[in-house]
């Protein structure tokens, strides 16, 4: 197994005299430039030897500073007033305004939820009250478009081409599968009985 060349003792004596060598240039440059480099260096007594404490304290009002100067720039952009609805605000006191989230869904109307108490089988009164509630159109039910999927006839009734939910809305799939326009067609020949009466079925012997 090959031996690691970092680990070869000629290879690290090279490195060391090399090492040697560069501190030693680095030496006679500073000895070359001592005096100019003394000269133009700072003095240590105008030195300012801050903690960990002050050096937070700038930041944070250098960072207050900033904050400061976006709100000035914001407020030409901002509203003069804040708008209030008075229908959907509680003030609770003068300092602080609780908002109530508006509903989503519209009240139900009293003779359509009297259906769910209504003498019928059991759960038939549910049945009736849901019935009831998918005939009706979206923007009767729903004080907003929610979902996406009534974007499309959102506010139809709105309109000048009136319409109205279908009572079967599958009745036309339905009739296609079950009923042919030409009329009923025969069995096919494989669905029929064999007309030769001598056969027999296998029992697996």
């Amino acid at each position: 197994m090959p031996r690691d060349e970092y680990s070869n003792p000629l290879l690290q004596n090279f490195f060391i005299e090399r090492l040697n060598q560069e501190n030693m240039k680095c030496m006679k440059w500073f000895l070359r430039h001592k005096d100019k480099i003394i000269k133009n260096a700072p003095n240590v007594e105008d030195c300012k030897h801050y903690t960990t404490e002050q050096i937070a304290q700038a930041q944070i009002e250098a960072g207050l500073k900033m904050f400061a100067e976006q709100n000035k720039v914001s407020a030409r952009f901002r509203r003069k007033s804040t708008l209030k609805d008075e229908a959907n605000t509680t003030t609770v006191n003068e300092f602080f305004e609780k908002r109530e989230e508006s509903p989503i869904m519209e009240p139900v109307y009293p003779k359509e939820s009297s259906i769910l108490y209504t003498e019928l089988s059991a759960g038939g009164g549910r049945n009736a009250y849901l019935n009831t509630r998918y005939r009706k159109l979206p923007e009767e039910k729903y004080t907003s478009c929610v979902t996406t999927s009534n974007m499309y006839g959102w506010k139809i009734n709105e309109t000048e081409l009136k319409s109205s939910p279908r009572k079967h809305n599958r009745y036309s799939i339905f009739m296609h599968d079950l009923f042919r326009r030409s009329g009923a067609y025969p069995d096919p020949p494989d669905s029929l009985q064999p007309t030769d009466a001598q056969y027999s079925s296998c029992l697996g012997f």
